[in-house]
């Protein structure tokens, strides 16, 4: 029998964080689920779809579906996959393979309230558009400097919604040192 919810997301977390090894040498990067779908297979067999990311020194980097991202938004997405199906373990793992490297820039010591940050979005959104929101966390935009890959993450609110009107699903993220906002559809 497969674990329920929690003990699923603990089960996979500590197989990716201790026994894949990826960012075992890196003690501020952890991989995190940051999602769960489950599915029927068959009758008794459930399929969990985890969607995993990287947390570094506490905040969770971006999770965005590869297939919604645009060339012109410069942010990239850092998702990788676990699947536990037939057995209690997991099954699968898709994704990062390698140890993230990263070079603390500088320490942020304020950041804009979530207050601010929601009233940025509320005065760059058309005022014939309505948003509900889904989902809103504080964690870290990886914005590309150029296609190669190579960028600076930076710490944003990161508010998930859907469009009320067409049922379209937009992200806004408020870097949370400059207020500066970007939007992903």
């Amino acid at each position: 029998m497969l674990h329920p919810y929690k003990e699923g997301i603990d089960f996979a977390e500590n197989y990716l964080n201790n026994e894949l090894g990826i960012e075992d040498s890196n003690p501020d990067v952890k991989l995190k689920v940051a999602e769960v779908s489950v599915f029927k297979v068959y009758e008794g067999c459930y399929c969990y779809w985890y969607k995993v990311t990287r947390e570094i020194c506490g905040l969770p980097k971006t999770v965005i579906d590869p297939g919604t991202l645009q060339k012109s938004t410069m942010i990239s997405a850092d998702m990788s996959e676990a699947y536990m199906i037939y057995t209690d373990e997991v099954d699968m793992y898709f994704g990062n393979t390698r140890r993230f490297e990263y070079k603390k820039k500088n320490e942020i010591d304020k950041i804009l309230p979530l207050s601010a940050a929601l009233e940025i979005i509320f005065n760059n959104v058309g005022e014939n558009s309505s948003y509900a929101i889904k989902n809103i966390m504080l964690g870290y935009m990886d914005v590309r400097k150029d296609y190669s890959g190579n960028g600076d993450m930076e710490v944003a609110w990161i508010v998930e919604t859907t469009n009320e009107q067409d049922e379209k699903g937009t992200t806004f993220y408020v870097n949370a040192t400059t207020g500066k906002i970007t939007v992903v559809y």
